[in-house]
């Protein structure tokens, strides 16, 4: 961490007291920035993941760069061909819910308030959330009270994506369209509660 809030302040560690010159982090920082840079978009999500580990090595995992890595991530999960939420397994479902509510964590720490990327994040969890409680139950693993609880999470993080979509330039096509786009999430859900 710097010592101080001077921007030439030098870095100490907090455990052990060792101290580097300003300039040592912030040439780690650039190379890895630009390390992202390079990285192309339609690299598979392993190649990702094995950048993001990587990553960690020299970086807080909630460091901006780890960041912006985490969400390239959370956004192949689901839209990549091969990658598709009916083709994603269990293991990574929950890896894209893991990384979405890092993300909210982390960048709601910085930008709290209902604002367009926290929907975004929202909109991009509600699918595996849905499909994961569906797996549940099918499974037998919750019951029906866990199920509605956890439906009910779903459904005010419904409510909250929608708070979000408010600041964004309104017009029918695109409210029909995201009106379509919950009701596809919250139907199963629906048709299990009924039976």
């Amino acid at each position: 961490y710097p010592r101080d809030s001077n921007m030439k302040s030098d870095w100490e560690c907090r455990s052990c007291g060792f101290t580097v010159e300003h300039n040592i982090p912030l040439g780690i920082t650039i190379k890895l920035e630009e390390r992202l840079y390079k990285k192309s978009y339609s690299d598979t999500p392993e190649s990702w993941e094995t950048f993001l580990d990587e990553l960690y090595e020299k970086l807080h995992q909630n460091n901006f760069i780890c960041m912006k890595a985490k969400r390239i991530i959370l956004q192949i999960y689901g839209v990549r061909e091969g990658y598709r939420l009916k083709e994603l397994s269990a293991a990574q479902l929950e890896r894209k819910i893991d990384l979405c509510r890092n993300y909210l964590d982390v960048m709601g720490v910085l930008e709290p308030g209902y604002r367009v990327w926290r929907g975004r994040i929202l909109e991009e969890m509600l699918g595996p959330l849905t499909m994961m409680l569906q797996m549940k139950m099918q499974a037998q693993e919750i019951g029906k009270l866990e199920y509605m609880l956890r439906y009910k999470e779903i459904i005010n993080m419904i409510r909250e994506a929608s708070k979000c979509r408010q600041f964004l330039e309104r017009n029918l096509q695109n409210d029909s369209m995201m009106g379509e786009f919950y009701a596809k999430w919250v139907q199963p859900l629906t048709e299990i509660i009924n039976s």
